[in-house]
């Protein structure tokens, strides 16, 4: 990308970028807020906004070989917000294709919006930094967990569990840009030949029958049939816990609860896969019941019913559903490469209470379904804590394993689990299919 340009407000977008690594890695706050926010604020125009995100997202992906790369040229401990500008101007210069003058003095011109002493008084700093840095090498002795660009606990975690081999397979994937992800309701085939009439590249995911893969930027709302509700977005590895239900059940009849529902879209592909199910997409947070409820609205034209109701203390009765389809709270270790903030904003702490509250919900779900129903635990997380490790004890929780149909076969790591490690065309994720028996 070659951008010099400033915001129509004729502050640098590199300013806001510098705001935004502030509240993502200081403050905790999840960058899809920060960025959505940082852009309505700022009243930036498309262009802007994907350079805003660019700059943001591709720092948090490469954060640790970058930090090695400006801290070989810092003599003194800087200022955070010259800090993060150099961080800025170092992913400029290592993967963008922005001039070297433009990486520099636009980056070093940001301070200046910056509004504090020690940040103005730090920019001969990141000028001398930056363009040291343009005429050097990036560095070549990095500790195998800067490398790999992942906190020290996950990337020793990881290595652990699979290996050092697999760890920088995974991490080679994880720093690069995921496509866009597309759900079909109906006639996959159909649409991506209207698609490619459209001039869309287009390809067709193996893992989701449903799954259409576009270039990453992509409009969505330009898309065809997007108004009508016949596509959503949605990876290919959150539609196989649906996709894997009706391989083993067919369609489903009866109540079918999606719990911790926003966005919807599983409930959406549920209600296209069983149109005579009772579909009930229950979330708890207001914050997230508009979106959910846009796309119920957009996409499944009256088929599901919204609830605001906590999972883990449903307001029902005991053994009402046949189906339970829960996208449970987690550490979202399997979507860094569309979330790269996830490797800031939990710590291996937070994991382990993450696996709790994960077991609250699995116990509140065995309560609600019916014997003999189908459960699908899922998570967008591949830490063992938050997969496998939680069901140690099924007995407790009145389940049983069910034997995987071959859509999961390839990806099997125990009976009626399966681990999908991101790869180039679909996120981490973990499933599991489970029966409930009498206790």
């Amino acid at each position: 990308m070659n951008d010099e340009r400033v915001a129509p407000s004729g502050i640098n977008v590199r300013f806001f970028a510098i705001q935004s690594l502030g509240r993502i890695l200081d403050d905790g706050d999840k960058a899809e807020v920060v960025l959505n926010q940082t852009a309505q604020m700022s009243d930036m125009d498309g262009r802007d906004r994907a350079f805003l995100c660019e700059l943001v997202l591709g720092v948090l992906r490469h954060y640790f070989s970058l930090e090695v790369d400006v801290s070989r040229f810092v003599n003194r401990k800087p200022p955070e917000e010259a800090r993060l500008a150099m961080l800025i101007g170092a992913y400029q210069l290592r993967y963008m294709r922005v001039p070297v003058h433009a990486a520099v003095s636009e980056t070093v011109s940001a301070l200046k919006f910056v509004q504090t002493h020690a940040a103005i008084h730090a920019a001969k700093m990141v000028n001398a930094v930056l363009r040291t840095l343009a005429e050097s090498s990036p560095p070549d002795k990095l500790k195998p967990y800067q490398r790999a660009e992942l906190p020290r606990w996950i990337y020793q975690s990881w290595r652990a569990a699979w290996g050092e081999e697999v760890v920088q397979r995974l991490a080679a994937v994880l720093t690069t840009q995921p496509p866009l992800t597309l759900a079909i309701a109906d006639a996959r085939e159909a649409w991506i030949a209207t698609a490619n009439v459209e001039g869309l590249e287009t390809v067709a995911g193996e893992v989701a029958s449903t799954a259409v893969l576009l270039p990453s930027g992509t409009s969505v709302p330009a898309l065809p049939t997007f108004d009508e509700g016949g596509c959503w977005v949605m990876d290919q590895s959150a539609q196989l816990p649906i996709l894997a239900a009706h391989a083993l059940l067919g369609s489903v009849q009866g109540l079918w609860l999606d719990l911790c529902a926003s966005p919807g879209g599983k409930a959406l592909l549920a209600a296209s896969l069983n149109p005579e199910a009772t579909i009930l997409a229950v979330e708890r947070s207001a914050n997230r019941l508009p979106m959910l409820g846009e796309n119920i609205a957009r996409v499944a034209n009256g088929r599901v019913q919204m609830v605001q109701a906590d999972a883990s203390s449903l307001p029902m009765e005991k053994e009402l559903a046949d189906v339970i389809v829960l996208d449970a709270p987690c550490s979202a270790s399997g979507i860094f490469r569309r979330h790269p903030d996830a490797k800031f904003l939990h710590s291996e702490m937070d994991v382990q209470k993450m696996a709790l509250l994960q077991r609250q919900l699995l116990l509140e779900s065995a309560r609600v379904l019916k014997v003999g129903g189908l459960l699908l635990f899922s998570v967008c997380s591949i830490h063992p804590q938050e997969n496998e490790q939680l069901f140690t004890e099924m007995d407790a929780l009145s389940l049983r394993a069910c034997a995987l149909p071959p859509i999961l076969k390839p990806f099997e790591i125990a009976p009626g689990m399966a681990r999908l490690l991101p790869s180039e065309t679909h996120d981490g994720f973990f499933i599991a299919m489970l029966h409930k028996v009498e206790q």
